[in-house]
């Protein structure tokens, strides 16, 4: 069972497992390389959002958007 990536440890890497987004959302995800399976490490969190790390990217996500990953 994984957690939604605003829950998730600040600095430590995990892995998508699951986006419940669908449509334009989920294709705008997916584009910047977040999709199950990816590598991801959160870097930041605050009540408006999520700073992430996938690859050399970083990528700010909106606090709805990012309560739609979920990550092991």
């Amino acid at each position: 069972m994984g957690s939604r990536l605003p829950d998730y440890q600040v600095n430590q890497p995990t892995f998508v497992l699951a986006i419940s987004a669908e449509g334009q959302e989920r294709h705008r995800l997916e584009s910047m390389g977040i999709y199950p399976g990816a590598e991801i490490r959160v870097l930041t969190k605050s009540s408006g959002g999520v700073l992430v790390a996938v690859g050399q990217a970083r990528i700010s996500l909106a606090s709805t958007a990012a309560g739609q990953i979920m990550v092991a």
